[in-house]
């Protein structure tokens, strides 16, 4: 307990706001005091082990009452807070679509201030919360959760809740992986795992530590699977990093990206430079990166200047600040006059969810505004994710509160509100919703063929389940896949692609066959050249083949299979 106590003083969370460029606003004179208490409790656990040690017997000494906090300045005023049904009569909709509650804090208070959604492979929505944020206090300790919900009676709301995990620190982002879940955790990434099927966590270890914590809601987060099987992480402005790896340091500051590899625990920095509030991330049709700074992102970040450089702003280059979820509309449950757009929720400066449309340029893709899918007169509705569920229906998360801002109100603010979050569920008027697709107890060969499916999140989360199954099984049923595929399929060469990319998921080439190392050869152990042969044969026919897009996803792929 001493030192976790020491650690917050030592490292405390927010520090831009305490001895860095903000603290002339709220942060000196809020952190004075909490520091000085931390103090207070690192000398108390100080006392208690010395007196414990010593040659006699010591009885446990209560703890001491803590100085209290002063108040805080209130120098502006909060937006006004609704319940869930006087909230959704404030929502001015897009008449082709219809909003419902799908949960809300009223039924599961559980789901207070929620962060971020992903759906699992059994068609339950998982859902990161903190009322933790923006920090622990002294005398404090975190309690934040990652919940399940769960819709057990296909009616569009949930009526299960379980909490698979408390007491976390700030989770702003998690995915699923290695049979158990990556969080984020400031300073750390960790792990979490389900040993007994009870849905609760029962081990957790620390992956990575070492990101920067200088402002709690620009730290670690945005997860999110590669296609071709990495996990992406990133932070933003004001924080400095110095990750320990199995491959040395990695070291990052104002704003960037990691790729980290589960399997080789190696772990790259790329994409860095000085972009503040970037939130959303998803991949296009052809596994091109797309983010709010900035939007198409992958040829931006090809390259990445040695630390402690970084790239110049993305002049020329769509980028936006603000918004928090993006999913390209690809489902046939919306209009079909909405193929192909681009859906993003936006807190800042106004609270909405958008509909926009993508132009191919010169420079990249221009982003044309259509219009509001929502858009809520009530400021306190702040949309923070979005995802498509598995039937087809998209899913808003909804940090519900009358305060709205990290600097623009004290940290300590007790208008912060602590208990309430919705998550609102859209649907098209007159479109069915599709079945979802079975994903657990699918065998091998039916995740395979999930791939050919053209709803980007229903093959992400097929090759999330193809990781779980043996490696060696996967690898075995993907030959046979890929040597099926129809030539004249018009998708053809897009599910070549997807089965290039499962090679990887399936462990056939790592990041480490990238890297030259004196003990081994460039080539994966334990994949010989007859394994590689039909990755490799499709890796040269997608570089040769008319469609621009595909000979750029298999030019990325060049850097893990050195043909």
């Amino acid at each position: 307990n001493k030192n976790r106590q020491y650690f917050r003083r030592f490292r405390p969370l927010n520090t831009f706001y305490y001895t860095g460029g903000r603290n002339k606003d709220y942060g000196y004179l809020d952190f004075l005091p909490a520091m000085r208490n931390f103090d207070l409790l690192v000398n108390q656990q100080d006392a208690q082990i010395h007196a414990l040690a010593g040659p006699q017997p010591a009885v446990p000494l209560p703890p001491a009452a803590l100085p209290p906090l002063p108040a805080v300045n209130q120098s502006r005023g909060a937006n006004e807070w609704l319940s869930a049904a006087d909230e959704q009569r404030a929502f001015q909709v897009d008449p082709r679509f219809e909003v419902s509650l799908f949960a809300g804090e009223e039924q599961f208070p559980d789901i207070a201030n929620p962060i971020q959604m992903r759906w699992d492979s059994r068609g339950r929505l998982w859902v990161s919360c903190s009322t933790t944020y923006p920090h622990v206090y002294p005398g404090q300790e975190p309690q934040d959760k990652l919940v399940i919900l769960e819709d057990t009676d296909g009616d569009g709301r949930a009526d299960v809740s379980k909490v698979f995990a408390d007491n976390l620190h700030i989770p702003l982002s998690f995915e699923f992986g290695n049979g158990g879940v990556f969080v984020s955790e400031q300073p750390q990434l960790t792990f979490l795992k389900d040993v007994d099927g009870d849905d609760r966590a029962d081990e957790r270890q620390v992956v990575l530590s070492g990101f920067g914590t200088e402002d709690s809601h620009h730290a670690l987060h945005d997860f999110i699977w590669t296609p071709d099987g990495d996990l992406l992480l990133r932070e933003s402005v004001f924080h400095h990093s110095q990750v320990e790896t199995p491959w040395g340091p990695v070291r990052q500051q104002n704003s960037g990206w990691f790729r980290w590899e589960p399997a080789t625990h190696r772990l790259v920095s790329f994409g860095s430079y000085n972009s503040t509030n970037p939130w959303g991330v998803t991949f296009d049709d052809w596994g091109q990166h797309m983010a709010s700074h900035p939007v198409y992102a992958a040829a931006f970040h090809s390259l990445d200047p040695p630390y402690p450089q970084q790239h110049p702003a993305p002049k020329g280059l769509q980028a936006y600040s603000g918004v928090c979820g993006h999913e390209l509309v690809d489902q046939p449950t919306f209009p079909a006059e909405l193929q192909g757009s681009f859906i993003k929720v936006r807190y800042k400066p106004t609270n909405r969810v958008e509909i926009l449309k993508w132009k191919a340029g010169p420079n990249g893709y221009e982003e044309e505004y259509s219009g509001d899918l929502l858009f809520s007169t009530n400021l306190s509705f702040i949309p923070v994710d979005l995802q498509w569920g598995p039937r087809g229906d998209l899913y808003v998360c909804d940090w519900y509160n009358p305060v709205k801002g990290h600097m623009q109100y004290s940290l300590r603010d007790e208008r912060r509100d602590r208990h309430s979050g919705r998550i609102w569920r859209i649907t098209a008027k007159g479109l069915p919703l599709t079945a979802p697709p079975v994903i657990a107890d699918a065998t091998i060969e039916e995740l395979l063929e999930l791939l050919k499916r053209p709803e980007y999140r229903v093959r992400y989360r097929a090759k999330r389940e193809l990781r779980e199954r043996d490696s060696e099984a996967v690898r075995a049923a993907l030959d046979v896949w890929a040597e099926q595929l129809d030539p004249a399929d018009p998708r053809h060469r897009h599910h070549q692609l997807e089965a290039l990319w499962s090679y990887r998921w399936a462990g056939l080439a790592t990041m480490a066959d990238s890297v030259e190392l004196p003990e081994r050869p460039a080539v994966t152990a334990g994949a010989p050249a007859e394994a590689r042969r039909i990755p490799l044969s499709l890796l040269r026919q997608l570089l040769e083949c008319d469609i621009p897009e595909a000979r750029a996803a298999a030019a990325q792929q060049l850097r893990w299979w050195h043909p």
